[in-house]
């Protein structure tokens, strides 16, 4: 009962008068708000919902609590992968050797039951921990992204030099004889 309270007392405290706009266009707002476009324009197209950028950007620019940084982060993604799925429900896949749908609807059948689970997963954490055990939990989520991410780039830098220096050496092989 405490929860839906709060709910209502915040409700309340954030009530307008309707000549009144609950939107200010200051510093923040504004970089806030062409971040997050930043953010839509490269992750839309790539495919990833940009989440962890955007919950970066409500909670310092926009001063939300992390939970409400979460939660509007999530419904942003959401809105922008609708937009994404109904541009590509009508278009053909242009790879493919016969008419086939873009979606790949096989694939769709097998990740929404997961995905739903760790929807219900992540709901249920956000609700049950306090505010400094997610940010430590988001602080090594993101601790690990970044010690893979930097792994891997490593080894692809490794492997392209080394593909470089077996290039040149052919060169001048080829050039020597």
């Amino acid at each position: 009962m405490d929860v839906l309270a709060e709910g209502a007392r915040r409700m309340a405290a954030a009530a307008v008068a309707p000549s009144a706009s609950p939107f200010v266009m200051d510093t923040p707002n504004v970089i806030g708000l062409l971040l997050s476009a930043l953010v839509a324009f490269i992750s839309g197209p790539g495919g990833q919902g940009g989440s962890s950028f955007y919950v970066c950007v409500f909670c310092v620019l926009l001063k939300l609590p992390l939970a409400e940084a979460a939660g509007t982060a999530a419904f942003v993604v959401f809105a922008g992968s609708v937009a994404s799925a109904l541009s590509a429900m009508g278009r053909l896949n242009p790879a493919s050797a016969k008419p086939a749908p873009l979606i790949d609807y096989d694939s769709v059948l097998v990740m929404l039951p997961p995905m739903l689970l760790g929807i219900a997963w992540g709901v249920l954490v956000n609700a049950v921990l306090a505010e400094w055990c997610l940010n430590l939990l988001l602080l090594m989520t993101w601790a690990w992204m970044v010690y893979t991410l930097t792994r891997s780039l490593i080894r692809t830098v490794r492997l392209e030099r080394r593909r470089k220096a077996a290039a040149a050496a052919a060169e001048e092989r080829a050039a020597a004889a």
